[in-house]
């Protein structure tokens, strides 16, 4: 009888002790990990925050070039000319020696399809070349919109810097 008592106490003795020793090292690894996993959480977000801050700079530094150039263009002397005056050669040659100063103003602005426009010649003006108007909307037929409707929303704009896509600057 006493052997039986023996055997289940060296039994039971056993296992709690095995138990006890294999719950020490898990306990220890649940620790870790959240430890872990609280660190790789907190550096995560700070790289985050990092990069979205870069990323708001590069933004703000772009739409500072955008501005610094729509600025620029508006007081170009070559816009303030051709904005008045009807289709000829001499306006032509004008948007062209404009168009190469527009290479060089918004040449660094990641801007797309930044263009002046000419009603009175129908022209735009694009760092790429001159354009008649319906010859520019027919190569860049991303507007989504009918001709019709995109000239009238262009008509209609007003730029911040005195319109001068649309009407002269004096």
């Amino acid at each position: 009888m006493f052997g039986a008592l023996r055997k289940k106490t060296v039994l039971y003795t056993w296992v709690v002790i095995f138990s006890v020793v294999l719950l020490i090292p898990a306990l220890t690894n649940f620790y870790i990990l959240n430890r872990v996993k609280r660190t790789l959480r907190s550096e995560t977000e700070s790289k985050n925050q990092y990069v979205l801050n870069l990323i708001q700079k590069n933004c703000d530094n772009m739409l500072e070039d955008a501005d610094r150039a729509a600025k620029q263009l508006a007081k170009n002397e070559l816009a303030i000319r051709i904005a008045d005056e009807p289709l000829s050669a001499a306006v032509r040659y004008d948007a062209a020696r404009l168009s190469t100063a527009m290479e060089q103003t918004v040449g660094g602005v990641y801007l797309k399809d930044t263009f002046l426009y000419f009603p009175q010649s129908d022209l735009i003006v694009t760092k790429e070349g001159v354009w008649e108007s319906r010859r520019f909307f027919d190569s860049h037929r991303d507007f989504g919109e009918s001709y019709d409707a995109w000239m009238q929303k262009i008509k209609s704009y007003r730029a911040p810097y005195g319109d001068c896509a649309v009407r002269r600057l004096r």
